[in-house]
């Protein structure tokens, strides 16, 4: 098992926290198919996101985007990422105006209670608990007063997996790191989404029986940007 010490070495960012409090793992499905899982490990200032074989075996990580998050009273997000193989970073505001209802019942033996809002005009249901105080939880999601086991829309779920501590760790040197605006990132990865599409769409119109292939193809594409296909959809 593995854990992320992300070593912070720029003044641009807060600094992170070594000791850890918690580590949660995360499936994520996407219109009901599994997509992949995602580790969140909480410590005591900060949380850091990340496909959960992000460490074990860089070859397969299908996704480079990680997201660091403050556990005091702030709405600002770290996104490191890379682009065409260069090591990047970006940072935004994300208020999350949530709606706790009434609603309760039992997810892995927590008790849990039912919250909602909305991101990007698009409403999204969570379940957490009190029992684990964390007030965190999967990709961007944080805020509510417990640990966030399960939340999703009409396409996207991100559900519980394992909750476990670790004692080993995985360092992440992000010193080198470009900060460039959000607006910029988020424009990047737009274009090159775009263009993944556009491509795989012309090849497929020239009838070259590569059905298979492009069908393979579009799938990775899918699973590679899906973290950011969430973020700025």
């Amino acid at each position: 098992m593995i854990k992320i010490k992300i070593i912070l070495l720029s003044l641009s960012f807060p600094i992170l926290i070594v000791a850890q409090d918690l580590s949660v793992l995360y499936k994520l499905n996407k219109n009901g198919a599994e997509t992949g899982f995602y580790r969140l490990d909480i410590y005591r200032d900060n949380s850091v996101f990340y496909e959960s074989n992000y460490c074990e075996n860089n070859l397969a990580v299908k996704s480079d985007l990680i997201i660091s998050k403050q556990n005091k009273k702030s709405d600002t997000i770290y996104l490191l990422d890379k682009i065409d193989g260069a090591s990047i970073y970006s940072q935004k505001s994300f208020l999350l105006n949530w709606k706790i209802l009434d609603e309760k019942k039992n997810i892995a033996g927590y008790k849990s209670h039912k919250a909602e809002f909305f991101y990007k005009d698009e409403k999204w249901i969570a379940w957490f608990t009190n029992d684990l105080p964390f007030q965190d939880g999967p990709f961007i999601f944080k805020g509510l007063p417990g640990l966030i086991l399960i939340i999703e829309n009409e396409n996207y779920r991100f559900e519980l997996v394992e909750i476990s501590k670790y004692k080993t760790f995985c360092d992440i040197n992000i010193n080198n790191r470009k900060e460039i605006s959000y607006e910029k990132y988020e424009s990047i990865f737009k274009n090159i989404s775009e263009k993944n599409t556009n491509l795989i769409n012309s090849i497929s119109n020239l009838n070259l029986d590569l059905e298979i292939d492009l069908k393979s193809t579009k799938d990775k594409v899918n699973t590679t940007n899906i973290l950011r296909e969430i973020l700025y959809r």
